[in-house]
């Protein structure tokens, strides 16, 4: 009942403040996948995932490129060619399950 939940979180803020933590997360993530989703090419699309990996965590991505094709919803034969794109210009260097972005300038012009 939400008149239960209510009082719930109007009684203990610590609640209070562990809930909106918890929306603020989610509200973050589905933005992001909206973003996502929205590009229209797999190097946008890619561009666009790096970039938010890069504002977030740094210039090192730890990941698969499975793990990656799947967030962003694209074929990992094109993955790979896009991969190799980025890292021919520059962009980026591959090791092993790690993505470095060298150039995140590089990655923000991919994604226009």
């Amino acid at each position: 009942d939400g008149d239960v939940f209510l009082s719930i979180i109007r009684s203990n803020p610590d609640i209070a403040m562990n809930v909106i933590s918890f929306l603020a997360g989610r509200i973050g993530f589905l933005n992001k996948k909206i973003v996502t989703f929205s590009e229209k090419t797999t190097l946008e699309k890619l561009a666009a995932y790096l970039l938010e990996k890069y504002r977030t965590s740094g210039s090192v991505v730890n990941a698969s490129r499975t793990k990656i094709s799947e967030e962003i919803n694209v074929g990992r034969a094109s993955l790979y060619r896009d991969l190799d794109s980025l890292m021919e210009e520059g962009i980026i260097r591959l090791e092993q399950k790690r993505i470095i972005i060298i150039c995140p300038d590089g990655l923000e012009r991919k994604k226009i």
